[in-house]
């Protein structure tokens, strides 16, 4: 953190809190770092951060936060999360209808913060997808046309299921989301055989593995005329697979493939969910020219400035626009 910045975190004497929105093997969490503000401020700034373990990290993050401790065991888990049961009869049986223009938008959204056995739990991830789901309703999306699966529901099998809805509904007129926001795992030896040294991948509820290359896979089998893809994860730019952009497509990355992501407690959603999806779209602070529409484009522009300095820099957003206007969800 330069010194400017860190002068105007102390001068307005914030209490800053983050905690990773994804945490691979090996990652430690809860590591602390303590500043004493001037005499004539109270508080304390106190930049929660994760730290690699050298000897299990694949390969490297770019952070300039010095090493720490590894905190101690994580407190034994309560109950699972509940979450709404995510495939039904009525996401089934929906359809695209000629002349209902509502039925041509299909969203596939998956947040994790329950997670099975001893993996650590997130405290924001179901929340993004929450929030986003939230405000397709409120565009007028079909309630049927919005796969929600969230928490324990988010197994291998319960997202296979959901991309191969997703793919089995759309066709070249539909108009579709996709958002992640959970944990990730990177991995060498090209676990997936898809070319690349370095892979990573959806770590699901179930402990699970989805790899870049499989999702890419399963995504380039969606058709759509336009396409918004929503990567709330670490490593988030890892997933910049074959099958994920094409034409059409505008893809929103919380962090490139050298970083994490994080979570903020004091708000319970992701610093990129929570900047973007609220305070950028649901809140309406992201309109930035005026016209009473807000864009995917415009909510990311709003957004990433607040990560970067939420995070002290150390998260930097990033997209990959294909479309060439602006995504936004109304009903069109």
């Amino acid at each position: 953190m330069n010194e400017s910045r860190l002068a105007r975190f102390l001068s307005t004497a914030v209490v800053l809190v983050l905690s990773a929105s994804v945490v691979t093997a090996g990652i430690r969490s809860s590591a602390r770092l303590s500043i004493q503000p001037p005499e004539s401020s109270a508080a304390t700034l106190s930049l929660k951060f994760i730290e690699p373990d050298p000897n299990a990290m694949p390969f490297p993050i770019t952070d300039d936060v010095a090493p720490a401790p590894a905190p101690p065991p994580p407190a034994a888990k309560k109950g699972a999360v509940k979450a709404p049961i995510a495939m039904t009869a009525a996401h089934r049986a929906a359809r695209q209808i000629d002349g209902d223009r509502a039925s041509f938008h299909w969203a596939l959204l998956i947040g994790i913060n329950d997670y099975a056995g001893s993996t650590r739990d997130n405290i924001g991830s179901y929340q993004d997808a929450v929030a986003l789901r939230e405000l397709l309703l409120a565009q007028g999306w079909k309630p049927d046309h919005i796969l929600l699966i969230g928490n324990r529901a988010a197994t291998m099998a319960g997202v296979r299921e959901g991309l191969a809805w997703l793919a089995s509904k759309t066709d070249a007129r539909s108009r579709v989301i996709f958002h992640y926001s959970g944990h990730e795992k990177p991995m060498r030896g090209d676990p997936d055989r898809d070319g690349e040294a370095r892979d990573v991948a959806l770590w699901l509820s179930d402990n699970s593995l989805m790899s870049d290359g499989e999702l890419g896979v399963a995504m380039g089998k969606v058709s759509a005329s336009t396409m918004w893809i929503n990567m709330a994860v670490c490593r988030a730019g890892g997933f910049d697979d074959p099958g994920m952009a094409a034409p059409g497509r505008v893809i929103t990355y919380s962090s490139p493939e050298s970083q994490l992501s994080y979570e903020d407690p004091e708000v319970n959603y992701s610093v990129f969910g929570y900047n973007m999806l609220v305070r950028g779209m649901k809140m309406g602070l992201g309109d930035l020219n005026g016209d009473g529409v807000i864009t995917v484009q415009e909510a990311f522009e709003y957004g990433r400035p607040l990560v970067l300095d939420r995070t002290g820099n150390r998260q930097r957003p990033f997209i990959k626009d294909m479309l060439g206007s602006g995504f936004d969800l109304r009903i069109v």
